[in-house]
């Protein structure tokens, strides 16, 4: 007789649900117990950048799906990153295009040299290390710093310049995530780490660092100015998620007011 009935597979399913409903109240515990009621985090300047229409490039998402295994060993799913690539592009496209004040610039990667490639990359790296230090500095309350949330002060540098010249924009829009889709196998371990130490099975069976941010920064200068993240954003696979995750995410997005 097979381990894994279909029975099993429904408490599974069940479990993969508590899990992310688990995570998703911790996470946003830790989210919103912060200084601010506000999710997203502005600089200054940012109240009046949007005065005269701006040009943004839309930079190719840094976006991750990953298989995690009963052992912890996590996979690229290639096929399932590309579809998720798509569907979130597609819907800060629709987003922002909806906007008064913004004109959307293409951005071809293709079309780059492979040293203009390898500068992208370098600032793509380059930018997800200011965007850790945002998140730990401002959202986290075991090390945020209220400084750092009242006075929002956070650059690439000058070295961004050359990517609004490249696209030719005024603005830069960054989009990060990663996704981790759990095993049977993972999911059958997590239950089995429940009913033995109760809540205390997330440590054993760690969910995967699972988050979505996108930001907002001037060409010229390099300045962070819009920056907003969210937890466990959910499976990244999926359209309709995918979709209102953007909507949400844009959601108080100053330049919408106007």
């Amino acid at each position: 007789m097979p381990l894994f009935t279909p029975l099993t597979a429904w408490f599974c399913k069940r479990g993969e649900i508590m899990r992310k409903w688990n995570w998703l109240i911790l996470w946003f515990c830790v989210l919103f117990s912060g200084c601010s009621t506000v999710n997203h985090r502005i600089s200054k300047q940012f109240d009046q950048y949007f005065q005269a229409p701006k040009r943004i490039a839309v930079m190719p998402l840094d976006v991750k799906i990953y298989q995690l295994t009963a052992g912890g060993v996590d996979e690229y799913m290639e096929e399932s990153t590309m579809q998720a690539k798509k569907n979130i592009t597609e819907a800060v496209y629709e987003e922002l295009g909806s906007m008064p004040f913004v004109h959307l610039n293409a951005f071809d990667e293709a079309a780059l040299s492979e040293e203009k490639k390898e500068y992208f990359w370098e600032q793509q790296g380059m930018f997800k290390a200011v965007a850790h230090s945002i998140i730990d500095h401002t959202y986290v309350p075991g090390t945020i710093l209220q400084s750092k949330v009242e006075n929002f002060d956070y650059t690439l540098g000058a070295e961004a310049q050359e990517l609004g010249r490249i696209t030719q924009a005024e603005a830069l829009l960054f989009c990060v995530g990663r996704n981790y889709i759990w095993t049977a196998g993972r999911t059958a371990l997590y239950i089995f780490a429940t009913g033995m130490i109760g809540q205390n099975a997330n440590a054993f069976v760690p969910a995967g660092n699972e988050y979505f941010l996108v930001s907002l920064v001037d060409a010229k200068t390099g300045d962070v100015l819009w920056f907003n993240v969210v937890p466990m954003p959910g499976d990244l696979r999926n359209e309709k998620i995918d979709k209102k995750l953007v909507k949400w995410m844009f959601k108080d997005f100053p330049a919408k007011l106007k």
